[in-house]
């Protein structure tokens, strides 16, 4: 009973994080169109909350930690480059990780290839994996970017986490010498303005329900006319509710989201609070 309690608080939590475009679209884009993407809840509070995601670059994923502030915005993505670095980089078994090792160099030359600011530049040298509570578990060099005051034009306003991720993805190219990025712009904006298959199974159906209500008062001759005058408008009424209704919703948010107004602007909130010490403090 304990158990289901947290998870109906976690659930609670999520759901309210959602409401930011900012951490919607992350969650949609990793789900839905990220290539190799994954997305899985480490933990939601009522403070901060943690996901971890993963893309498929060559061989091997990259995956990162995503803190989340209460109010749907994203912080910090901390990158665990452990498996490019073995599979993709060199190209051989399980390497040494830890300070002072080839690895350790490897972070600092993605620091450098990606040009981040310093005050959004985190460096953890003994940084230790979110999704375990062993506290043996390896601990290793990762490079996390801290989203507070971080913009770029090249991307929507709302989704500055795909540019630090395109940024960083691309920093890998520079070192491997090959191109494996397949992060582009119109995958994250279809995330922008995803809708799941029930949404759209219900806006049919709104449809389906306005041409049987017409139907229904027009050709059916089993019942006598009252009834389906009744009939026929409930369903009509039921159906301009689903129908038009969704899809004029589908057409504002669309709009919305590519010129960042209306409830897309009002729902996007930055983050502020600042959880790890960057190269500048």
């Amino acid at each position: 009973m304990a158990e289901k309690t947290k998870a109906a608080l976690e659930d609670e939590i999520q759901k309210k994080l959602l409401n930011n475009p900012m951490y919607d679209t992350l969650v949609q884009y990793f789900k839905h169109f990220a290539p190799g993407g994954k997305c899985a809840s480490i933990y939601f509070t009522d403070d901060i909350s943690c996901i971890i995601c993963a893309i498929k670059y060559g061989t091997a994923r990259l995956y990162m930690d995503v803190y989340i502030e209460k109010t749907g915005a994203i912080n910090t993505m901390v990158f665990d480059f452990r498996e490019i670095f073995d599979h993709v980089v060199i190209n051989d078994g399980k390497q040494d990780h830890g300070q002072g090792s080839d690895f350790e160099s490897f972070i600092y030359d993605i620091i450098t290839q990606s040009g981040f600011d310093g005050r959004n530049l985190c460096l953890f040298n003994g940084y230790q994996d979110q999704l375990s509570e062993d506290k043996d578990k390896e601990k290793y060099c990762a490079l996390g970017v801290c989203l507070i005051d971080y913009e770029d034009p090249e991307f929507n306003p709302v989704t500055p986490w795909a540019s630090v991720l395109n940024k960083i993805l691309n920093a890998l190219d520079v070192i491997n010498g090959e191109k494996l990025n397949k992060l582009v712009k119109q995958d994250v904006d279809k995330a922008g303005t995803y809708y799941a298959f029930s949404y759209w199974m219900i806006m049919i159906a709104g449809y389906v329900a306005i041409l049987g209500g017409i139907l229904l008062i027009a050709l059916n001759k089993s019942w006598p006319a009252f009834i389906n005058w009744i009939l026929g408008i409930v369903l009509i009424l039921a159906g301009l509710l689903c129908g038009p209704n969704f899809t004029w919703f589908i057409f504002r948010h669309n709009k919305e989201y590519r010129t960042t107004t209306g409830d897309v602007l009002k729902e996007f909130i930055k983050p502020e609070k600042q959880i790890f010490n960057t190269l500048e403090d």
